[in-house]
């Protein structure tokens, strides 16, 4: 890519960070895990460790970027099982990766099946609202200084 298409992407990507719902980019992210997990499953299925590596990575990086913008205060229970999760999930990723064993990445994809569809349904539910939640707090409000963060993860 030559640096005006990599100069235009980047301008793109951040705008696509900046307007979109809190709800929406942590749809967007745990999507991104996910796609990222199936990633690294096939091409440890296919040798390719690199890839399998720089995937699994990937993934980590975005569940641990989810992981520490969980607000505990205003969360509560659902907050801390979502750290749990997030927790399990980098864990078996790690050691799956380490031990190239195939069914320790399958059972983090099993555990994020569910929180993905359940923000997904999130997503489309917000998606008719006018962009601030409910405190008020514009997603470039809530987002202003994330999007190097945001976008490392991804």
């Amino acid at each position: 890519m030559n640096a005006y298409a990599k100069q235009a992407y980047n301008a793109y990507q951040k705008t696509d960070v900046l307007s979109v719902s809190p709800g929406e980019l942590i749809a967007k992210l745990l999507v991104g895990a996910e796609g990222a997990v199936k990633k690294g499953l096939d091409a440890m299925r296919q040798g390719r460790t690199a890839e399998k590596g720089e995937q699994f990575g990937r993934a980590i990086a975005i569940l641990g970027e989810l992981q520490a913008s969980l607000d505990f205060e205003k969360g509560g229970d659902v907050a801390a099982n979502l750290n749990a999760i997030y927790e399990y999930c980098i864990r078996e990723i790690l050691f799956g990766n380490m031990k190239n064993d195939p069914d320790k990445i399958e059972s983090v994809l099993k555990t994020l099946e569910p929180i993905v569809d359940a923000w997904m349904v999130i997503k489309s539910e917000r998606a008719g609202q006018d962009g601030a939640d409910g405190d008020g707090e514009t997603p470039q409000k809530l987002l202003q200084g994330q999007e190097r963060r945001i976008h490392a993860a991804l």
